[in-house]
Order: structure tokens, then C-alpha cells, then sequence
């Protein structure tokens, strides 16, 4: 920073006090705007946090213990501390967010800052709880660690940056994917995209240097662009939740800020059944099984026809159904069934099950169609990279050509709800319904011991009656 006469800074520094923004100066005298904003830092830095006038604050407060005096004026000397620190820490945001200082210079400053923050908090705190100052209030806290009884989360501090190596957050985050073998690779692929866009909005990538503040403006910003509450949740503040807790537990970083983020909670308004009804029902597979093959290719054509039965008799994902393998279909006790296991895809529940085949699927042709079908995936070319979730699509469009079009239903979800209804229907206890569906029972140890027999399930499957189709059209099938 080149050397300013004095008197131009005597200028700027009555100007900063002024209220005068930073660009403003910058113009008037002809310096850079980040040359003024680290005169202005250091203005305010040294102005609130030397050693005299922090010893004077501490002087002046533990002079004040006499309890027959109002302990308002107290108070109010705290809240007026506190007032400016805050600006120290609004003002140090600026520099992050321009870049103005460097890295080790800025950490220690912003974790003093937040120091003097936290200690003026929880003196303010004890006012609330016992109406009463004790000059114990203002020893240092640590901030490696939460204080007792707050709600305030563990923050960055100075040994942050000395305990832990620098890392940064797209690294802790293919550290943390490297080491998670439960994630699907669209959850992963999805997740990527929230790191990235933290990255971004941060303006930096030091892990460490992440603070719940700035957790807290990332959300914001998510909510300001039209993000859902559940989107947020479930596919940017569960991602960067997970990696730091990920890199707080292999001691990578010494916080995780993103723990206990609150979203609105927003009740979605609904008209309607969340399963088709039985008129939407059939118009779905009375269209598919009369789909004739024109254009699209010759899988895509099969998925058509044959999901919409599978999902209507079995109650599965449109997932497990789409990555569905020949070798799936089998014999169980002279029972033909669906094996709906990991090895074939994602599977939600990460656990296989067996699901009998309903007669009426039988009737139609499908062991049939399965029978000529190459080894491998029943609906996808085996190269075919785009996965489950691509050949789901596929059958959410074609349900919305054939009019289908209420937007408070999901053409492919909606089958669960509706099996779920028949069973309930037809007396199919609970926890056949959970066995064939892929649902969790009740996490007792009575419900952990045990397996369900096919016989069992296929007992409760046939309870579920046939959907009847016009005789002309059956004859043409």
C-alpha cells in the first residue's frame, strides 16, 4: 500500500465516520477502493479492540458491581459494545467478500472479532437469565467448542487455522465421496453441483474459513432465487452437512457450520389423492397396453408398456422397475417373482426384496415378453449410461401425452400411493404391505426377527383384484 500523506488520511478517516461510503472516498482523493478499505479496517479494528480501550471496558464494568444500582446502565453499555463489534464483523465481511486481506491475516482478525462477539452475547444472556452482571461474564471463551447452554454454534477460531490442515471445500468433499460408498451417483452428482455452488457465492474455497454466518446468507440467497424449503434441505444443506460433518469427525475441520440450519416450513396445498384414481388408473394402462410401436426406440417401447402393470401390481419405484434384468425374474416356490435387489441399481432402502408376480401380469404376457428378452436389462440398452432416472422420464412424458396432466400428482409415484390404498382396501395387513412396497416397519425387535415367505406374500397379492379391460380390445392383444 503506497504511503498517504497525513493529512488526506486525517480526510478519510473523518469521511469514514461521516458515513461516507468507501467507493465515494476512493473517488474523491484518488485511491483505490480496496486501499481504502484496509485504512478503514484498520481504523476501526484499532479503535475497538486496543488493549486500552478493552481494558477500560472491563475496568469500567467490574467498578459497576455494586447490585443496588440499576444494572440497566450495564446492560446498555454491553448492547453498545456488542453494536460495534458488529459493524467490525460486517465490515470484515466486505474484506472477505473483496478479497481486500490475506488469508492468515484475515482469519485471525474475523476470530477475535467473533470472540469479542460471543463474549458480549453471553453477558447479555445472563442479564435475560438472572437479571444480574458478574465480571466472570467477561472471561475469554473458547470457540473450538460451543458455550453451555447456547444455541450459538462452534465458530471458526485462530486454532482453527493452526490445528487443522487448509483444506479446501471441493476437496473435503471428494475426500468425503471417496469414503461414503452408500451414495448414489445421482445423489453425488446432485450434491457436486450444491459444493460448487457454495464455492461460488463464498467467493472462496477454504473450508475452514466458513462460519455459520456465512451458512446462514448462503441459504438466504437459495431462498431469494425461487429455491423449495425441501430442495434446500435435501440437496444443498444436506450436502455441505454431511461433508463437514464428514471432515469434522476425520479432524480435516474444526467446526461445521451448517448444523441445525432452520427452512420455512411450507404446507403444500393439496385438492386431491395423492394416488390416481381408479378412472386415471385404468385410462394409464388400458393406453399402454394397447401402445403400438412407432418411432421411439424398441426399449423405450417396452418400458411403456409393460412399468405402468408392474407398478400398479407390485407398488415398486419407478427406479427398481426401470432398472429391472432379466435374471430378475424367477421362480420362488413355484411362484413366479421379482427379485428387486442393490446388485441391478439404487435401491432406497439398500436392501433386497421379493415381490410376487399378480396373475393378471401372467395373463398378459409378460413372462412371456421377459423370456425373449437378451440377458441383462429388460427396459435399457446394457451401454445405455443415463440410468433409471433418465428411463423414468421417459415414462412421466408419455403419461402426461395421454392426458394425465394434473400437477398434483406424479405420473410415476402416484402408483405407490394407490397400491398402498388397495391394500388397505382389501385387507392386506401393514406389514405385507411394507414387505412388498420396500416400506420400514416398526423398529421393534419383535419386527427385526423373521423373514416373510413367498407363500405368504403371494397370498396377499392375489386379494388384489383384476383391473377388467374391453373383451374387443383383449382379443387384439
Amino acid at each position: 500500500m503506497r504511503k498517504i500523506d497525513a493529512n488526506i488520511l486525517r480526510r478519510i478517516k473523518l469521511s469514514y465516520e461521516k458515513g461516507v461510503p468507501l467507493i465515494d472516498i476512493a473517488k474523491t482523493y484518488g485511491i483505490a477502493r480496496q486501499t481504502v478499505s484496509k485504512l478503514a479496517l484498520k481504523y476501526v479494528w484499532l479503535k475497538h479492540t486496543s488493549k486500552s480501550y478493552l481494558s477500560h471496558i472491563k475496568a469500567e464494568l467490574e467498578t459497576r458491581r455494586d447490585f443496588q444500582k440499576d444494572d440497566r446502565e450495564d446492560q446498555r453499555l454491553i448492547e453498545n459494545h456488542f453494536s460495534e463489534w458488529q459493524v467490525i464483523r460486517q465490515h470484515l465481511q466486505s474484506a472477505i467478500d473483496h478479497k481486500d486481506l490475506g488469508k492468515v491475516e484475515l482469519a485471525q482478525k474475523y476470530a477475535e472479532t467473533l470472540s469479542l462477539i460471543q463474549n458480549a452475547e453471553r453477558s447479555l444472556r445472563g442479564y435475560r437469565t438472572k437479571g444480574r452482571l458478574k465480571a466472570t461474564k467477561l472471561r475469554p471463551i473458547p470457540l473450538a467448542s460451543p458455550v453451555q447452554g447456547s444455541s450459538l454454534q462452534p465458530q471458526p477460531t485462530w486454532a482453527t487455522f493452526e490445528n487443522f490442515p487448509q483444506i479446501s471445500i471441493g476437496d473435503l468433499f471428494q475426500k468425503y465421496k471417496a469414503n461414503s460408498k452408500h451414495l448414489a451417483p445421482s445423489t453425488i452428482s446432485h450434491w457436486q453441483k450444491a459444493i460448487n455452488e457454495l464455492v461460488a457465492f463464498l467467493g472462496h474455497s477454504e473450508a475452514n474459513l466458513v462460519d455459520r454466518d456465512m451458512a446462514i446468507r448462503w441459504k438466504n440467497d437459495l431462498l431469494a432465487r425461487g429455491k423449495a424449503p425441501k430442495t434446500i434441505e435435501s440437496g444443498y444443506i444436506g450436502a455441505t452437512r454431511a461433508t463437514f460433518n464428514f471432515g469434522l469427525a476425520n479432524n480435516l475441520v474444526g467446526h461445521n457450520p451448517f448444523t441445525k440450519i432452520k427452512l420455512p416450513k411450507v404446507v403444500k396445498l393439496r385438492n386431491r389423492p395423492k394416488g390416481f384414481t381408479a378412472e386415471e388408473a385404468k385410462k394409464i394402462l388400458v393406453s399402454s397396453w394397447l401402445l403400438k410401436r412407432g418411432q421411439e426406440k424398441v426399449h423405450v417401447f417396452h418400458l411403456r408398456k409393460w412399468a405402468p402393470w408392474l407398478c400398479a401390481y407390485t407398488g415398486a419405484r419407478i427406479g427398481e422397475i426401470c432398472q429391472l434384468r432379466k435374471q430378475d425374474v424367477r421362480q420362488y416356490e413355484d411362484i413366479w417373482c421379482l427379485h428387486l435387489t442393490p446388485s441391478a441399481g439404487s435401491i432406497k432402502t439398500k436392501s433386497y426384496r421379493i415381490v410376487p408376480v399378480h396373475p393378471q401380469l401372467i395373463t398378459l404376457g409378460f413372462l412371456e415378453f421377459v423370456k425373449l428378452q437378451p440377458d441383462g436389462c429388460l427396459f435399457s440398452h446394457n451401454l445405455d449410461p443415463r440410468g433409471a432416472r433418465f428411463r423414468s422420464k421417459l415414462i412421466t412424458t408419455w403419461v402426461r401425452s395421454i392426458g394425465i396432466d394434473d400437477r398434483d400428482i406424479s405420473p410415476n409415484h402416484a402408483w405407490r400411493h394407490r397400491f398402498k390404498s388397495l391394500c388397505r382396501q382389501y385387507a392386506i395387513p401393514t406389514e405385507y404391505q411394507n414387505a412388498i412396497t420396500g416400506h420400514e416397519n416398526d423398529r421393534s425387535i419383535a419386527n427385526s426377527y423373521g423373514d416373510f415367505p413367498i407363500l405368504a406374500l403371494h397370498r396377499e397379492i392375489l386379494k388384489l383384484p383384476k383391473i377388467r379391460l374391453p373383451l374387443e380390445e383383449a382379443d387384439k392383444f
